[in-house]
């Protein structure tokens, strides 16, 4: 049997309830608040001020202020009066239950506490930058600009924090074998020697340098060549490889690329213009696809036999393809020739 240590009743301890008879004793244990411990500890205000180096300024007055009144928050979060890196203790007497906004700043209020030129100015800004750390159960509000102000001096405490022999890395020195390279511990760097390990690192082989295009050779070669995949293969057969695509657009910059010279996108005919103008293929043909080769080849100028005129209104003039002795089936080059709508009408 053992007593309650609320109602002080007899009870037979169970593995859920060892020190009190109920959960409901339990539950709504009589222990002093927090605040009433603090002050029985004797961490009032001036007495930490002095011990701890605080600063006596509105930061510090607010900080102790927020934590002597009592959470009514539903989620809280537990809190050290004293930092535990300040040499404060993990007890019921140095801990406060707050909410968890009041946790956020009283770690910004922390920094404002200590001076600069003080080593645990440094772990306090630390200790507030983990503050910005979120869970499933809470988040936190971080602004920019309260982000800014403190990033720059967390960035200088972790620097001052890893000097010296307080540095992960103090001691260690890089050593290699063959193509493997590892950082070793001071404490086992003799032990390497005798494996025969080298201090340093493996230099690995360089990279190949980027092939730089000789922009003059591109020229040469467009001029020489008959077609730009030729133009493109002479290239790298001398000069190094570079891509067809990337080929194509140096010519194009360097205006020496030459569209359709291996006569892709020209217009080619089963049955030649000049056979049809000499009378070798009797074919019959439509006026109007007889008068685009010619104009096409160039073989009939692209303007009125009549009156010269080419454009009228910065329009080209409709021409119509006449024959001289009214025989549509007579070819010959001294039959033909254009002429405008107009004229036409003219001569009619």
């Amino acid at each position: 049997m053992k007593k309650c240590r609320k109602c002080q009743k007899e009870f037979t301890p169970t593995k859920g309830l060892v020190n009190y008879c109920s959960t409901k004793c339990k539950c709504s244990r009589d222990i002093k608040s927090y605040a009433h411990k603090i002050s029985d500890a004797g961490i009032e205000y001036n007495h930490v001020n002095n011990e701890y180096n605080f600063i006596d300024n509105k930061y510090t007055k607010l900080y102790f202020k927020i934590l002597n009144k009592s959470s009514l928050a539903d989620y809280t979060e537990k809190h050290h009066v004293i930092p535990r890196s300040l040499g404060g203790e993990n007890n019921l007497l140095n801990l406060r239950k707050i909410s968890a906004r009041e946790h956020f700043l009283c770690h910004y209020l922390l920094t404002k506490m200590i001076p600069r030129n003080n080593p645990d100015y440094y772990k306090m800004i630390k200790a507030f930058m983990m503050m910005k750390c979120t869970s499933k159960g809470h988040s936190r509000y971080f602004n920019s600009r309260l982000y800014e102000s403190k990033r720059t001096e967390f960035s200088k405490s972790m620097s001052k924090l890893q000097m010296g022999e307080d540095n992960s890395q103090f001691g260690t020195r890089w050593m290699y074998l063959n193509n493997e390279t590892k950082k070793i511990k001071k404490e086992e760097i003799e032990h390497y020697l005798t494996l025969g390990w080298k201090f340093g690192q493996f230099e690995k082989p360089h990279k190949q340098k980027r092939h730089v295009v000789q922009k003059n050779k591109i020229v040469e070669l467009c001029a020489s060549a008959n077609n730009m995949t030729l133009a493109h293969r002479q290239y790298i057969a001398q000069y190094g490889m570079v891509n067809i695509k990337t080929f194509i657009s140096h010519a194009k910059k360097l205006n020496c690329y030459k569209p359709n010279q291996s006569g892709k996108g020209t217009k080619k005919y089963k049955i030649k213009t000049q056979d049809i103008l000499n009378g070798i293929h009797n074919t019959p043909i439509k006026s109007n696809n007889l008068k685009d080769r010619l104009i096409y080849e160039n073989i009939l100028e692209e303007k009125c036999s009549e009156c010269n005129l080419k454009m009228w209104n910065n329009k080209k003039i409709p021409l119509k393809l006449i024959f001289i002795d009214k025989n549509n089936n007579n070819y010959k080059i001294e039959n033909l020739r254009l002429i405008c709508l107009n004229c036409n009408d003219q001569i009619k």
